[in-house]
């Protein structure tokens, strides 16, 4: 449903695969481009900016899981500025390099406690400020997301035992969707 130029889709429209993904918005030479909409079938939607059939631009996915990610994507990875708010309550909002966090960022946990700071390749890595929720102050450096103390009478991670809950930030769930279903967009 929408409108073509030859056999293809071109201006805006409406696409439903037999598997039942869905697009709908602009097209250009049979490729999404522009604003529009993608759905799978599994409930979890990508609304934003398309370029050559790929998610590229500002846009907003939500999965199923409850997790949203609202930034700056390009061919189909979140990269650049963002926000990724995950079911459990932790918030990371910095940037994003090729679907993994890279670059500056602040990470919050459901329980308060808060890192800002630098990241390499989806793990703390570097100079940051770790906030304990009842307001204490810690400069840090992280090696492959190991916490490296430096405050007067800590020895190492003993210092940390209990305080830092797991970091997960990975981003499967997109990559997950957009496996295998709907490849048609491109």
């Amino acid at each position: 449903m929408g409108s073509f130029s030859g056999n293809v889709p071109h201006g805006h429209g409406k696409y439903l695969w037999s598997n039942g993904c869905m697009y709908e918005g602009e097209w250009k030479k049979g490729k999404a481009s522009g604003r529009g909409k993608l759905s799978w079938p599994s409930g979890a939607t990508y609304e934003g900016d398309f370029k050559s059939g790929k998610m590229d631009g500002f846009g907003t996915f939500i999965g199923i899981d409850g997790h949203t990610y609202k930034g700056s994507w390009l061919s189909d990875r979140k990269h650049g500025f963002g926000e990724k708010r995950y079911a459990n309550g932790d918030v990371y909002q910095g940037f994003w390099k090729r679907n993994l966090q890279d670059g500056e960022g602040r990470y919050t946990w459901s329980n308060g406690n808060e890192y800002v700071g630098e990241w390499k390749s989806g793990v703390i890595s570097g100079k940051g400020v770790f906030v304990l929720a009842n307001g204490d102050k810690y400069d840090m450096s992280w090696e492959n997301g190991v916490p490296k103390w430096e405050r007067e009478g800590c020895a190492g991670l003993s210092c940390a035992v209990g305080l830092l809950p797991p970091v997960s930030a990975s981003a499967k769930g997109v990559k997950r969707e957009r496996e295998g279903l709907c490849s048609s967009v491109r």
